[in-house]
């Protein structure tokens, strides 16, 4: 689903940047841009199809699967490497 981003904290700047980029959102940054920002959201068919096929495009990556299995490995490879005098 587009989204209109309101960041508020650090990290949220760049994931209003990014919707932006990536055309699945609008980034408003300041709070009298808000009602513009909604009023596009809902005449601009194109940003809810790009958000579409994001989300088609994410279920296919097996995101929190992959995740783990990185993780996984790489903790088994850390405790691979530790020696008796280091624990």
């Amino acid at each position: 689903m587009a989204s209109v981003v309101v960041p508020c904290l650090f990290d949220q700047l760049w994931h209003a940047r990014r919707q932006d980029e990536l055309g699945t959102g609008i980034w408003a940054r300041r709070r009298r841009h808000i009602p513009n920002a909604v009023q596009r959201l809902l005449q601009d068919n194109t940003l809810g199809e790009q958000a579409r096929a994001m989300s088609a495009q994410l279920a296919t990556e097996h995101g929190t699967r992959t995740a783990c299995n990185e993780i996984e490995a790489f903790m088994s490879s850390a405790d691979s490497r530790r020696t008796p005098e280091s624990s």
